[in-house]
């Protein structure tokens, strides 16, 4: 068909049959807690049982206006692979994944993806659609994310190196995982908005991953 994907993981459950045809995606996605479902109810939380997928469309296609369920996430689609002359909008405002990124006006506008090997972050729980103008099949890497604003109760594990009772119920997710990666040693950028902070672990894997 125009459209197709290959389920990688569920929010409770990877997908092992598919996750051994691209083993570093997945590597990838599941050492992220951005993820949606790393610390457990993705459904109730994330509103959504499609947490980490690839998504095929074909030349041609459109995928008709529709809305997520819920703002307690964002969504993280990293293109791969045919990116050019696909457009999507989200709200009012068409942006394509052409190199630079912008608005179709000709604008200079950022947020709107920069290509194969990058990617765009939305809230799909505003109208949003897809058109495929272009002349070769789109792949991209979809993930579900936690919204960096969601306020969460802590779960009993940490975030980063699994072990339980590090994490107390009075801090937030984001709390957390900030402390939790600080003391496994992973690098800070204290310039980064809570948004960027949220969102680097699964792109900067993605885009090494893009530069071999």
């Amino acid at each position: 068909g125009a459209w197709a994907e290959l389920p990688l993981f569920d929010g409770a459950e990877w997908d092992e049959g598919h996750c051994s045809l691209v083993p570093t995606v997945c590597s990838i996605l599941r050492d992220s807690p951005e993820v949606c479902g790393t610390f457990g109810r993705a459904y109730e939380v994330c509103g959504t049982r499609v947490v980490a997928t690839i998504f095929r469309l074909q030349p041609g296609s459109r995928v008709l206006p529709h809305t997520g369920t819920t703002n307690r996430r964002l969504v993280l689609q990293f293109a791969v692979t045919g990116s050019e002359g696909v457009r999507f909008r989200v709200g009012e405002e068409w942006r394509s994944y052409a190199q630079g990124g912008g608005s179709d006006d000709g604008g200079s506008g950022g947020g709107g993806g920069d290509g194969d090997g990058h990617a765009i972050i939305f809230d799909d729980s505003f109208e949003h659609e897809v058109e495929h103008g272009g002349e070769a099949d789109r792949f991209v890497i979809y993930a579900a994310l936690y919204h960096p604003e969601l306020e969460l109760e802590a779960p009993a594990v940490s975030h980063a190196t699994g072990e339980p009772g590090t994490c107390p119920e009075s801090k937030t997710n984001g709390e957390c995982q900030a402390e939790d990666k600080a003391e496994a040693g992973a690098e800070t950028d204290e310039g980064s908005t809570a948004e960027r902070a949220n969102m680097r672990g699964p792109l900067a894997g993605l885009r090494k991953l893009m530069s071999h």
